[in-house]
């Protein structure tokens, strides 16, 4: 188990609930630039879909950083054309929220005084909690 196992768990608990932003204008093409941001990241992973003149382009002709927002097409829109983009905006980063499911899972040997739990660099948590205590490291309030 991984911290970011534990993320759309605490999404829901937490109440992050997204809300869909609809056409939201990103810009306007040049011909030669091919990043655009979207003004209310983060957005929920495999939400966003972007048009070019109110045509919805194929995922795999741009790329989405989610936590930033940054929308990155393989090739420039051309001059003129207008860039924009409907998707699930959150209300947390997901490196927020891993940050605070480390602290939980730190703190958790107050529960359960005879074990200790840690996070390594990769994020995995060790050693791997029974299903026990999964139930409740995914109910811990931060």
């Amino acid at each position: 188990m991984t911290v970011t196992d534990l993320i759309e768990p605490l999404r829901l608990l937490i109440g992050d609930l997204s809300r869909w932003i609809y056409k939201e204008r990103l810009g306007y093409g040049d011909g030669a630039r091919t990043q655009f941001a979207v003004k209310l990241p983060p957005i929920a992973e495999g939400s966003l879909s972007l048009f070019i003149d109110d045509v919805i382009q194929d995922s795999s002709s741009y790329q989405v950083d989610c936590d930033s927002g940054i929308v990155e097409l393989i090739d420039p829109p051309s001059n003129g054309s207008e860039v924009s983009a409907s998707y699930r905006g959150l209300a947390f980063y997901s490196g927020d929220l891993e940050g605070y499911i480390r602290q939980a899972v730190e703190q958790i040997v107050m529960i359960y005084p005879t074990k200790s739990f840690s996070v390594d660099s990769s994020g995995n948590i060790d050693p791997e909690p029974t299903s026990s205590e999964k139930s409740l490291l995914s109910l811990i309030h931060i």
